[in-house]
């Protein structure tokens, strides 16, 4: 008889605003399904505070969905301000330059 685990992983994530949770989702172009305020993006569900997901291998996903969900927050916040950001990348990731005119 086959034999398999599954394990299940879980992180919180901050990400109280859920219609920037939903653009972050949509502007990396993956597939979700929205159920009130939970998430379920290919192999990952998000509910509350909280993501389950389905094994490590997920985990690449997950941190594509929060840095997406940063960049949402901080256009939100420039929107707010009235302030003109450049987006740079680095070899260690990606930064803003903020000004303000």
């Amino acid at each position: 008889m086959p034999c398999y685990q599954v394990n299940r992983i879980s992180v919180k994530i901050e990400a109280a605003d859920r219609q920037l949770l939903e653009a972050a989702i949509k502007s990396l172009g993956v597939p979700y399904i929205r159920d009130l305020n939970d998430f379920a993006v290919d192999g990952i569900s998000i509910t509350g505070s909280r993501a389950w997901l389905e094994g490590p291998k997920y985990q690449d996903k997950l941190n594509a969905i929060k840095r997406a969900y940063s960049k949402q927050v901080v256009a939100k916040k420039m929107a707010q301000k009235k302030w003109v950001g450049t987006w740079q990348k680095t070899e260690t990731g990606e930064k803003i330059t903020l000004k303000k005119y």
